[in-house]
């Protein structure tokens, strides 16, 4: 990447961090490339013109989904196979107004494999109160708050690894909301360390990539190292808000980069 953005550049330095609450987490040094052997949730990287005052050439995020005890891994029984389910949400758009405006989308997810949630009807004015519809069964997002009945908890307590991601830490998840891996302390790291673009009270871009392509890499991440490489159950949601909350436009603008990631 360095060679096409700078390819007369010959003297340059790169470093890496682990995604943290704690803003003294230390950089790690590596040149051209660096084997991670341990198992930070998420890393962020920049690499530098290597002068008296370093000026920066390259910086992004990556979120990583790590499997610390594979001891754990559920034995998968060719006869019970237990699917795996991944949601797949757009904030603040219908049904019908995803197939006018995504229509290479929406023709995509008419594949084997690919179900629709049909009869789901708007329950509130903010994404938490329809989320709690979608993720508790209530309609209610007072009675939510107060008894939690997420269905994370009951896929995890059938076997499952679960996943939370969002593109946006300004929409409130479900409070007291526990899985095994989340996107949000990333996406707060990059906010912090990174430039950003608002729209609409939102961080539409975060440093060089558009806010939702952080929450695609991780969901695409969490499908392959738990179900394609060690075969596991899994259950997550995944939900975009920043390119469908309040802007009109959006939805047909993410059509083609949704279909390219999908494709």
């Amino acid at each position: 990447m360095i060679a096409k953005l700078k390819p007369n550049l010959r003297k340059y330095s790169c470093k890496y961090r682990e995604v943290s609450n704690d803003t003294n987490t230390p950089w790690r040094i590596f040149q051209d490339e660096a084997i991670i052997d341990w198992t930070p949730r998420g890393i962020v990287a920049e690499c530098h013109v290597a002068l008296t005052i370093p000026k920066t050439i390259q910086k992004d995020a990556f979120p990583l989904v790590q499997v610390p005890y594979r001891s754990a891994r559920v034995e998968s029984d060719p006869l019970n196979r237990k699917p795996s389910v991944l949601i797949l949400g757009l904030d603040s758009i219908s049904r019908m107004n995803f197939k006018r405006s995504m229509p290479k989308t929406a023709e995509f997810v008419k594949q084997e494999g690919w179900y629709e949630m049909e009869g789901y009807n708007k329950m509130g004015d903010i994404a938490f109160s329809n989320l709690c519809a979608i993720l508790g069964g209530s309609k209610s997002h007072i009675v939510c708050e107060q008894r939690f009945p997420l269905i994370w908890k009951a896929f995890k307590d059938a076997g499952y690894t679960t996943a939370f991601g969002e593109d946006s830490v300004e929409l409130s998840v479900p409070p007291g909301l526990r899985t095994d891996y989340q996107l949000r302390t990333l996406l707060e790291d990059i906010g912090e360390s990174m430039a950003s673009v608002t729209r609409f009270g939102m961080k539409f871009c975060l440093g060089r990539r558009l806010s939702f392509s952080y929450l695609y890499d991780f969901c695409m991440q969490f499908a392959q190292r738990l179900i394609e490489d060690l075969d596991q159950p899994a259950f997550g949601v995944f939900w975009s808000s920043t390119f469908t909350n309040d802007y009109r436009q959006g939805p047909t603008s993410l059509d083609e980069n949704l279909w390219s990631i999908f494709g």
